[in-house]
């Protein structure tokens, strides 16, 4: 009885050990498959994401793209109209310049031309006037030297009265023509007066209308600056929004990372429980191990019992055997 009780616990304890391996089997199975559909989420979620910067940046190199050609094209546009504005303002101004030259020059040959016409007819008539008195002053003499005796002491009086008439005469037309040559020479200074005047008023537009061209030509360059200004603040606004891009972009790839990062925890945690789950097999074995060699040793002492059952029946049918033949006798 008592190798009866212990083969029934031991037949127990076998289906109980096998029970509890059943139910690990079971569970290890069932957190296989929980692991796998986190990880296959994780995993769409991570493509997800990847998709999502790839397009990002794909965008982001078309808009750049795109801002680059339209900054370059204006910029040559604009490089274009600059150029051509500025040769034509060249342009003029050079043909405004050679028109007032061409002016001064013509006034100066003018004046050159009047001033020596000038001095050309003074110094004629000078020559003239000079020429007329050395004729007079000689025939006067030639007349006193005739009229030197004192017979016509009379006659030459008169004579040399009305010489001396026409002496005077003369020398009133001398000093009229004097007057009215310095009145010629006071026009005529007048005159020159009012060319270098008119020279000088030029020269001065000429100078004002040259600092005006400066002047123009820095507004010019102030408008050139401040249209590339203008250019510099839209690329710097168009800068700013595309790093705004990159950063979003950047934050983007850092949550990839940090996914990564937690696929790859989820990767040493996915070992560990490898680790656990070969641990928990390594234990299953052994326990399987242990069930076969319960089940050996169940099965042998199933066998013992067995042989000892035949042999106790053996015996006790020798006995009964025995009893009967005693009985018969």
């Amino acid at each position: 009885m008592e190798i009866d009780i212990e083969n029934f616990k031991l037949i127990q304890t076998i289906f109980s050990f096998q029970k509890e391996f059943s139910k690990l089997k079971n569970k290890l199975i069932e957190k296989e498959w929980i692991f796998e559909q986190k990880l296959i989420e994780e995993f769409k979620i991570i493509q997800n994401y990847e998709e999502q910067i790839q397009e990002i940046n794909q965008e982001y190199q078309k808009q750049k793209q795109t801002i680059q050609a339209t900054l370059s094209k204006k910029l040559e546009e604009y490089q274009k109209i600059m150029k051509i504005k500025i040769s034509e303002f060249e342009k003029e101004q050079k043909k405004t310049l050679e028109k007032h030259q061409q002016k001064i020059n013509k006034i100066q040959k003018e004046i050159e031309n009047y001033t020596k016409n000038i001095k050309q007819e003074i110094s004629g008539n000078l020559f003239h006037f000079e020429n007329e008195l050395e004729s007079k002053y000689s025939e006067i003499i030639s007349k006193q030297k005739e009229f030197s005796d004192d017979s016509n002491i009379e006659i030459q009086t008169s004579i040399i009265e009305n010489e001396e008439s026409k002496n005077k005469h003369i020398q009133e037309i001398i000093i009229s023509h004097k007057n009215s040559m310095k009145n010629a020479k006071k026009f005529f200074l007048h005159v020159i007066q009012n060319e270098l005047e008119m020279i000088s008023k030029i020269s001065n537009q000429l100078e004002n209308f040259k600092i005006n061209f400066k002047q123009s030509q820095k507004l010019i360059l102030k408008l050139q600056l401040q249209k590339m200004q203008s250019h510099q603040e839209e690329l710097k606004s168009q800068v700013h929004s595309l790093q705004k891009d990159f950063d979003d972009f950047q934050k983007l790839n850092q949550k990839l990372n940090h996914l990564k990062n937690d696929n790859s925890n989820q990767n040493e945690k996915i070992q560990q429980v490898e680790l656990k789950n070969e641990k928990l097999i390594e234990k299953l074995s052994k326990l399987n191990q242990k069930n076969v060699f319960l089940e050996n040793l169940f099965n042998q002492k199933i066998q013992e019992l067995t042989e000892i059952s035949y042999s106790k029946i053996n015996t006790l049918e020798q006995v009964f055997n025995r009893l009967q033949a005693s009985r018969i006798d």
